[in-house]
């Protein structure tokens, strides 16, 4: 190509299995009149292999002789918080090429300089020999439409902070970006749990790495006191953990069941050290002075 180079081309790998590294190495080891790029971002990175303002054989036709940069990212994310991380920095060094380079920073519009995605020069570049249409299939796959990138490429990425919902679920958008994942976290004064994809528990059980168990009702909120869950009571502490066994709650005493939790009602449970039994009336309540009633045929019954 010949200066001025008009173009910055944004690419994704195509590759499931790549990272910056791997990449790297490949575009290290090839030929580069068989295709090169400038830069990989992904991993949380961004790496140089090449030079820039100086042309490049990475459209597969007459826009080679555009290219002031070339950017790949990486296909091989498994969690919306590792692809946003990384698509921040595609944003980025995509806009900060531009404006290195002097160039609008456009997305593929029908001037001649700018930033083009691989798919717009395979469709509009002159001595086209290229079918790849990225990176436009692997955003959509985490959610990025066009109309999304165009918005991010010419405006700058403005990052959606607080509760985000799709298909999946909720998840918490900090403001740098980052989500919660396989942890606890308090929101506004009500503590959530979040899995390892970062959405939130839900209408859910969840054994922590306390060994204890926790409720999260509908709306995400971790269960404290007194919760009716599938008909049975349970108790759960102000941390949130279930509790068994006998509780006391507001001077009286109830048993929960030692292995599930729920609240046992209407029935006798045996004392500690095996000398005699409580009675827990039909409301939970452990009955004081309960009065029984032998009946002809042994049945006992309570008054």
């Amino acid at each position: 190509g010949v200066q001025p180079y008009r173009q910055v081309h944004a690419h994704s790998t195509g590759n499931p299995h790549s990272t910056v590294q791997n990449e790297a190495d490949y575009h290290w080891r090839k030929d580069p009149e068989l295709g090169f790029f400038s830069h990989i971002v992904g991993n949380g990175c961004i790496m140089q292999v090449g030079p820039v303002d100086n042309g490049a054989w990475d459209v597969g036709g007459g826009w080679n002789a555009e290219t002031y940069a070339a950017v790949e990212l990486i296909e091989s994310h498994s969690t919306k918080e590792e692809f946003m991380t990384d698509y921040r920095l595609y944003i980025e060094l995509l806009r900060n090429l531009a404006d290195e380079a002097g160039l609008p920073k456009t997305l593929d519009t029908g001037s001649l300089a700018g930033i083009k995605t691989h798919e717009y020069c395979t469709n509009n570049q002159p001595n086209n020999h290229s079918d790849h249409v990225d990176p436009y299939p692997y955003l959509a796959k985490w959610g990025i439409s066009r109309e999304q990138f165009k918005h991010d490429i010419e405006n700058g990425l403005t990052i959606e902070t607080g509760w985000q919902k799709n298909d999946t679920g909720y998840w918490y958008v900090h403001s740098d970006g980052s989500y919660p994942k396989d942890k606890f976290e308090k929101i506004n004064g009500t503590w959530y749990y979040f899995d390892s994809s970062g959405y939130m528990l839900a209408d859910r059980w969840r054994k922590h790495t306390d060994g204890n168990w926790y409720w999260f009702d509908n709306s995400g909120e971790m269960a404290t006191g007194w919760k009716k869950i599938a008909d049975k009571w349970y108790y759960f502490n102000e941390e949130g953990a279930m509790k068994t066994g006998w509780v006391k709650y507001k001077d009286t005493w109830y048993y929960l069941d030692a292995k599930e939790g729920a609240m046992v009602s209407n029935a006798f449970i045996q004392s500690a050290d095996g000398t005699g039994w409580y009675y827990l009336k039909p409301d939970g309540t452990l009955a004081d002075r309960p009065e029984f009633t032998v009946e002809p045929d042994g049945l006992i019954t309570v008054k």
